[in-house]
C-alpha cells in the first residue's frame, strides 16, 4: 500500500515539476529551431538505433562463435575415445570442417547484417535531413 502511494506521488511530482519546462519549451521556439532540432533528435535517434543494432549484430555473432567452438570441442572429446584411428581420423575432421563452415556462416550472417545496419543509417540520416 505504502509503495503504491509512493509510486503515484513520484509520477504526479515528475509530471507537476516538469510542467513548466514543457510550457516554457512551447512559447519559446520557432519554427527554424523546431526544424533543426527536430533533425538533430531524427539523427540522434538514428544512431542510437544504429549502435544498438551493431551491438547486437556482434553479440549474435559471440554466440554463435562459441556455440561453434563448443560443437567442435565435445565432437573432437568424442573422436578421442574412439579407438579406431581410421574412424578417429575421420571424427576429427568432420569436427574441424563443421567448425569451419559454422564460422563461415557466422561471418556471412555478421557481414550482411552490419552492411544493413550501414544501409538502413543511410537511409535514415537521408530521411531525417528531408
Amino acid at each position: 500500500m505504502n509503495k503504491k502511494i509512493l509510486g503515484t506521488l513520484a509520477v504526479t511530482l515528475i509530471f507537476v515539476a516538469g510542467a513548466p519546462f514543457v510550457n516554457a519549451a512551447e512559447t519559446t521556439t520557432n519554427p527554424t529551431t523546431t526544424t533543426a532540432t527536430t533533425q538533430k533528435t531524427c539523427l540522434k535517434n538514428a544512431k542510437t538505433a544504429y549502435s544498438t543494432t551493431i551491438k547486437q549484430i556482434n553479440s549474435d555473432y559471440s554466440t554463435a562463435i562459441k556455440a561453434a567452438t563448443q560443437t567442435k570441442k565435445d565432437a573432437l572429446a568424442a573422436a578421442k575415445k574412439l579407438t579406431d584411428k581410421t574412424a578417429k581420423a575421420a571424427a576429427i575432421k568432420t569436427a574441424n570442417t563443421n567448425y569451419t563452415s559454422a564460422v563461415k556462416v557466422a561471418k556471412t550472417v555478421k557481414n550482411t547484417a552490419i552492411k544493413a545496419a550501414n544501409d538502413k543509417l543511410k537511409t535514415d540520416k537521408v530521411a531525417c535531413s528531408k
